[in-house]
C-alpha cells in the first residue's frame, strides 16, 4: 500500500507569511505582561466561520464566558495568531493523518476546534467535537502541541478562544491510499 498525505496547514490561517513559517524565523518583540499580572480583564475570541461577529458576541454574551466587564476582542475569521511551531506542528499533523491511513480509515468532512490559549501562546483545552472519540483524542493531542505567539490587547498579553476549520477527504483508489487536510475551506 501507498500512502500520499497532502496537507495544507495555511501559513496565512495562522498569522504567518509561508515564507516566514517555512524559515522557522522569529521576529523581534517587546515583552508585554499578562492582562492578569497587570489587573486587566481582557480576552480575544475569534469569529468562527460563517458567522458575524454581531453573532459570536451574541453567543458569548448568552453563554456567560467571561467575568462581567470583561474586555472582549473579536479576532476576524481566518485571522488566528501567529503559529511559532508550525513546522513541527505540520510534521505531526502529517504524522496523525499517516496514522489514520495506515488504519484503512476514511476521514471525509469539515469540522471546527475550538483552542483554549493562555496567555504566553500554550494551548489550554482542545475542544474537537468530531463525533469520533478516536479522532477527538488524536486531534486533542495534536493541537495541544501548538504554540501560537501572545496575542496583545491594550498593552498585556490576553488570553485567546480561537476556532479553527479542519476539512478532509481522502481517497482510496487500487493500492493507493490519499487523504488531504486543510485549516482552510474546501476549495469550489
Amino acid at each position: 500500500m501507498k500512502i500520499l498525505i497532502r496537507t495544507a496547514l495555511a501559513a496565512a490561517a495562522f498569522g504567518a507569511s509561508p515564507a516566514l513559517a517555512q524559515a522557522g524565523a522569529e521576529p523581534e518583540r517587546p515583552q508585554f505582561p499578562t492582562c492578569a499580572e497587570v489587573g486587566a480583564l481582557r480576552v480575544a475570541v475569534s469569529v468562527p466561520p460563517g458567522m458575524t461577529q454581531a453573532e459570536t458576541a451574541a453567543r458569548v454574551d448568552q453563554a456567560k464566558m467571561f467575568r462581567e466587564g470583561t474586555q472582549v476582542t473579536y479576532i476576524p475569521t481566518g485571522r488566528l495568531p501567529r503559529m511559532l511551531n508550525q513546522r513541527e506542528f505540520g510534521e505531526r499533523f502529517d504524522a496523525v493523518i499517516d496514522g489514520f491511513l495506515r488504519e484503512n480509515r476514511s476521514v471525509d468532512g469539515s469540522m471546527s476546534i475550538m483552542l483554549q490559549v493562555n496567555a504566553d501562546g500554550v494551548v489550554e483545552q482542545v475542544t474537537p467535537n468530531t463525533g469520533n472519540r478516536m479522532m477527538d483524542r488524536r486531534m486533542d493531542r495534536l493541537w495541544r502541541e501548538a504554540r501560537f505567539e501572545p496575542l496583545v490587547l491594550g498593552g498585556c498579553r490576553a488570553r485567546a478562544w480561537l476556532q479553527t476549520p479542519l476539512t478532509f477527504s481522502s481517497e482510496y483508489t487500487g493500492d493507493w491510499n490519499s487523504m488531504e487536510a486543510r485549516t482552510t475551506p474546501t476549495p469550489r
